[in-house]
């Protein structure tokens, strides 16, 4: 059984695969190539342009959807309030989803405050859009204003080499987005490291990161 990062209610199983740079017949073969080896975390975003085909693999795989962890991603060019949820409403429509397991801010807006991207993240999860949400490329400054406004628990997401992978620190447990071999291709390698912000009693998250596994 594949670890799980758990934290507040969220199960995210340690090994995802990323999707980052397929396309097209490509990326239906990949996901579900990756489905068929034990793969139960598949990482999109709207900017990978291939939340269809990921959506067409997830599908027609006869893995149920249940067991399939999705995540997506909303890009800058997208934040602030109706931008952002337009965003993630039309990334459901493409992957064929009436709810993904968790929505992530891509990559932060330099243009705009970080508590205006933060509260629409917040109101997609209100709407039902996305069971958890989370952030992406965050430096540590913007991750602790991002805790300060979100009003519930929240995902850090942490781009690593391949070489970085295997020690993870204290707090942080590895999810790898690895893509097998498929045909004769092997895609590239990425991954990233995660953390669960456990919230705090006063109903906002910690940016004192704890996480179990199993």
């Amino acid at each position: 059984m594949t670890p799980v990062v758990k934290s507040n209610g969220a199960e995210i199983p340690a090994l995802g695969f990323g999707t980052w740079e397929l396309r097209g017949a490509s990326a239906v073969q990949a996901v579900r190539a990756a489905l068929d080896a034990g793969y139960r975390h598949i990482d999109t975003a709207a900017m990978y342009a291939n939340e269809a085909q990921v959506g067409e693999a997830i599908r027609s795989h006869p893995t149920p959807r249940e067991e399939i962890f999705i995540t997506t991603k909303v890009w800058a060019t997208d934040a602030g309030d109706g931008p952002f949820q337009r965003s993630a409403e039309a990334s459901l429509k493409r992957l064929g989803v009436d709810q993904v397991d968790l929505l992530l801010v891509h990559w932060p807006s330099h243009g705009m405050s970080i508590k205006d991207q933060i509260l629409p993240l917040c109101d997609a999860k209100k709407r039902g859009y996305t069971r958890h949400i989370g952030i992406s490329n965050f430096s540590p400054e913007q991750v602790e204003q991002a805790v300060k406004f979100s009003d519930t628990p929240i995902v850090e997401t942490i781009l690593l080499d391949r070489k970085d992978l295997p020690s993870a620190g204290a707090g942080e447990t590895p999810i790898v987005g690895l893509a097998p071999a498929v045909g004769n291709a092997i895609f590239h390698a990425t991954g990233m490291r995660i953390r669960a912000l456990p919230m705090v009693p006063n109903g906002l998250s910690s940016p004192n990161p704890q996480h179990a596994t199993s």
